[in-house]
């Protein structure tokens, strides 16, 4: 599949068998793909392609335990075009460019939700196979996304709009801390970050108990934000304290 015209000759090439050199098979997927265009931007491929363990005529690469779509993703990045993990009529729908930014949605339907855990998933393959470009991206776009989600969500308008950002903010922590673990330790601050902002308004809120209760490396990451968060104000307070005192003579 070609996402662009010839004169842009890297996207066009994409699953594109014109001159391909090598297959990458991925569960239901094959992607036809260039050797040099992989070992430049991927740390892992360079290495296998090197490896002198690996026939030079080998024209099929496999790979196994990846997510497909975030995956498929990756390998689009590399040619400069953008999948998001949509479809239709049951393939994988390719534009030209990179793989962020995308237009801002309603959070509160699938497709947003989607999206954000779709990219938790690139980040996650894009770490593996040493995509640098593509982390620094997806890190980039996370936090956008998170100031975004802020923005959309302040105020509150009722009960129900605060149980849907305590949704989302959920369903990305167990991704994150249930499925990724320390390899999204960036991606995992960030949220942290984003939660404990709202805390204060969402310390009541059940749904927000429910999460911080069943997933205890979030309730910790959030209790040391807190802690500094105090240390910071005592500090503070202290400062403010000893210039009222300087200025009153008192030292």
């Amino acid at each position: 599949m070609s996402c662009l015209e010839p004169e842009d000759e890297r996207p066009y090439y994409f699953d594109n068998p014109k001159l391909s050199d090598v297959t990458i098979h991925f569960g239901d997927h094959e992607v036809k793909a260039h050797r040099v265009t992989l070992a430049s931007k991927s740390g892992y491929f360079r290495k296998m392609f090197e490896s002198e363990f690996l026939e030079a005529s080998a024209r099929d690469v496999r790979l196994y335990e990846d997510d497909p779509d975030a995956l498929y993703g990756m390998l689009a990045y590399l040619y400069d075009c953008t999948y998001h993990g949509q479809r239709q009529d049951g393939k994988p729908i390719i534009r030209p460019n990179t793989l962020i930014p995308r237009p801002r949605g309603d959070f509160n339907g699938q497709e947003g939700r989607e999206y954000l855990k779709y990219i938790v998933r690139v980040y996650e393959v894009a770490d593996k196979y040493g995509v640098a470009r593509l982390t620094t991206l997806i890190e980039s776009e996370f936090q956008e996304e998170m100031e975004w989600l802020q923005e959309r969500y302040t105020p509150f308008a009722n009960v129900g709009s605060a149980n849907e950002l305590v949704s989302i903010f959920e369903q990305l922590a167990e991704l994150l801390y249930h499925s990724l673990g320390d390899v999204a330790e960036f991606l995992r601050f960030t949220l942290a970050k984003a939660v404990h902002k709202r805390t204060p308004e969402l310390m009541d809120n059940e749904r927000y108990q429910h999460m911080v209760k069943n997933i205890p490396d979030f309730a910790l990451d959030l209790l040391e934000l807190a802690t500094q968060a105090m240390k910071d104000l005592t500090l503070q307070l202290q400062e403010k304290s000893i210039a009222q005192m300087s200025s009153f003579g008192g030292w």
